[in-house]
């Protein structure tokens, strides 16, 4: 996949328009392998306090939909590092932030396990973590409601140097308040942009 072929999957004209949660979304639940180049060629041409806030929202969109402890913490590291990185000045921070983003993209979407049952039944299902995401979201629609064990997926490893990054990020933002963008003076318009 080449940068091209990327927007045309995110349906947007240039990266300058990454600027709505949905096409975030979009970017890290689609099935499609996405080179970490492509991803670092595409970021450096966006806005990265757009792109932090984005962060910011997904990331805390998925943690309320989980309400898990353990595995909100897990996604809670890797929010807080993406943000770090997206925001560094040094040159370098562009090529490990598309490396870790295309990290996640894979784990999130294909290597993560979680366990599953519907209540009142013996049957347990496996889903990757987006598609755990997904179906706590129908659970309210479809009435199904499940059991879900996180715990195959609580060993996401961070480096060091990132967690360390992560960890000023997450001061940053506990100093700055809320992690809801509706309580930062962010809006949303009706197409879903943060503005």
């Amino acid at each position: 996949m080449n940068l091209t072929e990327l927007l045309a999957l995110l349906e947007i004209d240039e990266p300058a328009d990454f600027d709505y949660v949905e096409t975030f979304a979009e970017l890290v639940e689609n099935d499609e392998e996405i080179p970490e180049e492509v991803l670092c060629e595409l970021f450096q041409e966006t806005d990265p306090d757009v792109i932090s806030e984005l962060i910011d929202s997904y990331f805390s969109e998925i943690t309320q939909i989980l309400d898990e402890p353990e595995i909100c913490e897990t996604l809670d590291s890797v929010r807080y590092a993406l943000m770090a990185l997206i925001e560094d000045d040094d040159d370098q921070s562009i090529y490990r932030f598309g490396e870790e983003l295309a990290r996640f993209h894979e784990w999130y979407c294909f290597d993560s396990h979680v366990r599953a049952s519907i209540i009142g039944e013996e049957n347990e299902r496996s889903f990757c973590l987006r598609d755990a995401v997904t179906q706590k979201r129908l659970e309210k629609i479809e009435g199904e409601e499940y059991v879900f064990d996180f715990t195959d997926c609580l060993d996401y490893e961070l480096d060091d140097f990132i967690l360390d990054m992560a960890s000023v990020s997450r001061e940053r933002a506990e100093e700055n308040g809320s992690d809801d963008l509706m309580d930062n003076g962010y809006v949303y318009d009706d197409e879903g942009s943060v503005l």
